[in-house]
């Protein structure tokens, strides 16, 4: 059996926009890099390019020439969860299990060591396809490839993974490469677009009619060096490397686990405390030897009825400092219910290096302790929930309502002087927006030949113009804001739908 297997999820960022709308899979489907006039179409679907949808086509562009184009964007929060993802499938075959990172194929090439696997499966096929059915189980399409090189069997599976013109027909999308003299030849005749080079480095050496990775290995490394620089220089190096380093799987990380078996089934807070404290000795123990802190605690209780109760516990700072950690797991006990006994106890540590300071032999206390405050808004989340402390956080978007997020605060930060007024200016008092949750409707305002209120505006804001014109969550807005002056002195923050023709309340200022 060959030694090495290259998996490679072809257009990941799609494939994951597909799985959080799975609505979307016939239908033409882009990921685009911001949802914004600047934005850009990373990938799209076989439906979206067969209207003419292409990869650097700015977002306005594409909806221009599909007016029907269903696109968003993927964080790199969620792009690294699917790599997680994909990765804890693999593990599952092989225990080595190497990621290619940023540059390949969209972040989408995984390597495993398969060369010991041939007591467990009848071929290399068999193997190739139990790869892809664990994809697929998870709901990832990929082209998987048995070889001998990293750089070969990434560039055979990548093929296999591009789509091909014509009428769609049943295509194999595994391959096995016996014999490593097979796998150079195939390689070398693999077209020059499947090589993972910046798109101008690949059209100036397409227009030196350069169509093959044979073609490209051909030209001297210096000539490289000197015309295209050392990215594609390196490139062509790592090609024609003879030595190749067994696939380097990350070492698994220690798990700090302690469990405890009940005798009887405790319903009792008290003790399942003193239970969970000495679990927590045992841990913190593992701890100090490893030299390392308690980033977050997990505890699971599993209960007498087959349910299993999972809270997480999270410190202000990573520490090992018994007393801390035993006051937050007492607060979040007290606020449990729980509706069965317990059977079962388990407490995990997520480690992490000891910080600086907190093994150091004399402290300093500065004017405002942030440690403390941390320390305080720990126990308000150990009791309350995780999601308890929040703050807002800015972002660019049109709407006032869309332009601050809540964001979960886990240490506190030394604040920052503002500049105040210059001498002998009087300071102004400061004004405060409210912002509604969700804006409320109100009727027209008075207009006759009386007294009319003052009002200020109209302020227009349009946003939204670029996307489909049919109406669906985060469509366009056309709205006419407006500050006025109620009779009781409130400054109401009102604003006119264009497109409905109605009157709301965004707030009011104080």
């Amino acid at each position: 059996m060959p030694p090495t297997a290259c998996v490679d999820v072809a257009a990941l960022p799609l494939q994951l926009l597909l799985r959080r709308h799975p609505d979307w899979q016939r239908r033409p489907a882009a990921v685009v890099s911001e949802d914004s006039p600047r934005g850009a179409v990373v990938t799209a679907n076989r439906a979206a390019r067969a209207a003419g949808v292409r990869a650097g086509m700015r977002y306005p562009a594409a909806r221009a020439l599909l007016p029907r184009l269903y696109a968003a964007t993927i964080s790199a929060e969620e792009t690294a969860a699917g790599v997680r993802l994909i990765r804890e499938r693999l593990l599952a075959v092989s225990p080595r299990v190497e990621w290619g990172g940023a540059g390949w194929a969209d972040q989408g090439v995984f390597w495993l060591e398969v060369g010991g696997l041939r007591r467990h499966y009848p071929s290399a096929a068999a193997l190739a396809r139990t790869i892809r059915r664990h994809l697929r189980a998870a709901r990832f399409f990929a082209a998987v490839v048995l070889g001998h090189t990293r750089f070969g069997t990434s560039l055979l599976a990548r093929e296999l993974a591009t789509p091909h013109g014509g009428a769609p027909r049943r295509r194999r999308y595994w391959l096995v490469m016996p014999a490593a003299a097979d796998e150079r030849a195939a390689a070398r005749q693999v077209p020059l677009a499947q090589l993972p080079l910046k798109p101008e480095a690949r059209e100036l050496l397409e227009k030196l009619d350069l169509s093959t990775v044979d073609d490209f290995l051909r030209i001297s490394y210096a000539e490289l060096l000197h015309r295209f620089g050392p990215p594609v220089a390196e490139l062509q190096r790592a090609a024609r490397a003879t030595l190749e380093l067994p696939v380097q799987g990350a070492p698994p990380a220690p798990l700090f686990l302690q469990r405890q078996r009940l005798t009887y089934r405790e319903t009792d807070a008290g003790r399942l405390q003193r239970c969970v404290e000495a679990l927590l000795e045992a841990l913190l123990g593992r701890l100090q030897r490893e030299g390392r802190a308690a980033a977050e605690l997990e505890l699971q209780l599993l209960l007498e009825d087959g349910s299993c109760r999972r809270e997480l516990i999270r410190p202000a700072v990573p520490t090992r400092e018994r007393r801390r950690l035993v006051e937050l797991l007492a607060l979040r006990l007290q606020r449990m219910t729980l509706n069965a006994g317990v059977e079962e106890l388990a407490l995990k540590a997520r480690a992490t290096p000891l910080p600086a300071g907190q093994s150091e032999l004399f402290r300093t206390n500065p004017r405002r302790d942030l440690a403390a405050g941390s320390a305080a808004l720990a126990s308000i989340r150990a009791q309350f929930g995780n999601a308890a402390v929040a703050r807002a956080v800015l972002a660019a978007e049109h709407l006032p309502e869309a332009q601050f997020h809540w964001q979960p605060v886990t240490e506190l930060a030394a604040p920052r002087p503002c500049s105040g007024p210059r001498s002998g200016q009087q300071e102004a008092p400061p004004l405060i927006r409210r912002v509604l949750a969700q804006p409320v409707e109100v009727p027209p305002p008075r207009r006759g030949s009386g007294p009319q209120p003052a009002h200020y505006g109209p302020f227009l804001i349009s946003n939204g113009w670029w996307r489909a014109a049919e109406p669906r969550e985060g469509g366009s807005a056309d709205r006419a804001y407006y500050f006025l002056r109620s009779p009781g002195g409130t400054l109401e923050w009102l604003y006119h739908d264009l497109l409905t023709r109605r009157w709301y309340r965004q707030g009011w200022i104080e």
